[in-house]
């Protein structure tokens, strides 16, 4: 069997190709973001060690931490870009106005950026929708698992907000101390959107058409889902991501009715949304195929609620 910190890193070095080759969720004319970057470098034999210094003391429980880790590493040690400061504080007359998360110099371009990044995962709830466009749902049906974050609301603050920090007075002359007198702002907004199972609903409008999809059910629904496939597996934090992969010598977590257990022990103890993967044998590993969240029963009825 294989050792587990090589299975990690294995998994951590997955996540990174992730970053440039996962669809974001929103149009580049929406965030300026270019998503074609070279990450070639990340499999010269020197960086698994790099890996290791990099992450063993970051918090590996919180998804958004460990996402700007990933991308704190990418602009640090890419030959492509150099890193001049990140998670910069913006405070103007005593009032914090938020903080850079990256200021990079694109050596490629030889201009200097301002990067946002966020993961996120929003459910489609398609008695929210409010937009008459027939070919496009809103923004603000598409909800966070807790219910308390919209895709509207996260969009208005990193267009609105944080991609306008570079325009202060504060924020330009932090630039200026950098050496800085003009850059780019561009938002990284990566992760998946969720369609409700055996329902028909659009995507929201201005998204990217290659986004990431998944799919999600009520708890009441579990058993009929799991019976479409054979193999499935709950999905822990960090490792939402890149396709996850898991030895055929440990399948016995892989098993439906386990993972039934696992689902309603979450829901009936902590009441939230389950994240949830059928997974395909190949070769010696099971390979993550499709996402699913599995909703308490009254996690629809909330979030109607919580919009009314």
């Amino acid at each position: 069997m294989e050792d587990p910190h090589e299975i990690q890193i294995q998994q951590i070095l997955s996540d990174l190709h992730w970053l440039h080759h996962s669809a974001p969720i929103m149009e580049s004319s929406i965030t300026s973001f270019e998503s074609n970057w070279n990450d070639g470098w990340l499999n010269s034999k020197q960086i698994e060690s790099k890996l290791f210094e990099h992450f063993q003391n970051k918090n590996m429980k919180m998804l958004g931490t460990y996402f700007e880790a990933l991308w704190d590493f990418y602009l640090s040690y890419s030959p492509y870009t150099n890193l001049i400061v990140k998670n910069l504080q913006v405070i103007q007359d005593k009032q914090t106005l938020g903080e850079f998360d990256f200021i990079y110099e694109n050596i490629r371009r030889k201009s200097f950026r301002h990067l946002e990044v966020a993961v996120k995962y929003y459910l489609g709830v398609p008695e929210i929708d409010r937009n008459t466009d027939a070919d496009f749902s809103s923004t603000d049906c598409w909800v966070g698992p807790n219910i308390n974050d919209r895709l509207d609301l996260k969009l208005d603050k990193l267009i609105n907000f944080q991609s306008q920090l570079s325009k202060s007075r504060r924020g330009k002359e932090l630039l200026s101390e950098q050496g800085i007198e003009e850059l780019n702002s561009e938002i990284c907004l990566l992760g998946y959107l969720f369609y409700p199972l055996d329902e028909s609903m659009k995507p929201p409008e201005n998204s990217n058409n290659e986004h990431n999809r998944g799919y999600w059910t009520s708890a009441d629904n579990l058993d009929s889902l799991i019976s479409r496939e054979v193999f499935w597996q709950v999905i822990e934090k960090p490792f939402w991501l890149s396709p996850l992969k898991v030895e055929v010598e440990t399948d016995e977590c892989l098993r439906s009715e386990l993972t039934v257990k696992r689902v309603h022990e979450i829901i009936q103890g902590a009441n939230r949304p389950v994240l949830i993967g059928s997974f395909i044998p190949k070769q010696a590993v099971y390979q993550r195929k499709d996402l699913y969240f599995i909703v308490p029963e009254t996690w629809r009825q909330s979030a109607i609620d919580k919009m009314s």
